[in-house]
């Protein structure tokens, strides 16, 4: 079997208002895409990585409670201010990791949207455009033969923009 006889069978045969809609979604999407991703590189190279190790949690409770009683001095101090130091880079890196997350993920629920946005108005678009061309195969259809006169008039569009007349051939 055929990848196009496989398709048909999936898909089905899409209308014309469906194919004008696809049409200008999926480039939109792929364009949209690359400045998703191109804006993500960006922000994440310019804010600022480092290697970051686990603090001391037990040294950090330690100096905490040796603070708050007054008796944090000498060796301990410099300890301390290592293993603090240690804890607000973790931080850091734990608010630039969240921070890339919810850019990707608002910007990606973005993308979906007007993905879809611009789908349904260039389907409606397409029903605005393809109008006028129901009424011209309607007046093609009309006129099967040469005893046949037809017109789409230039009128607007809708049920009374065609008119068909028979004219019998010895009149």
């Amino acid at each position: 079997m055929a990848l196009s006889e496989l398709r048909c069978k999936i898909l089905g045969r899409r209308s014309v208002r469906s194919r004008i809609a696809l049409a200008c979604a999926g480039p939109f999407l792929v364009t949209a895409g690359a400045f998703v991703a191109a804006t993500y590189i960006l922000v994440d190279h310019g804010l600022p990585s480092s290697a970051v190790t686990n603090p001391n949690k037990l040294l950090m409770r330690s100096c905490t409670i040796a603070e708050q009683s007054g008796t944090l001095a000498g060796t301990r101090v410099s300890q301390c201010k290592v293993a603090f130091a240690a804890a607000a880079r973790l931080g850091a890196a734990n608010q630039r990791a969240y921070d890339l997350h919810e850019l990707l993920l608002w910007s990606l629920v973005g993308l979906v949207g007007a993905t879809f946005g611009a789908g349904l108005l260039r389907w409606a678009i397409g029903t605005r455009i393809l109008g006028p061309l129901h009424e011209v195969t309607g007046a093609a259809r009309c006129a099967p033969s040469p005893h046949h006169r037809c017109q789409a008039s230039r009128e607007g569009t809708g049920s009374g923009g065609l008119w068909c007349q028979f004219a019998l051939p010895w009149g």
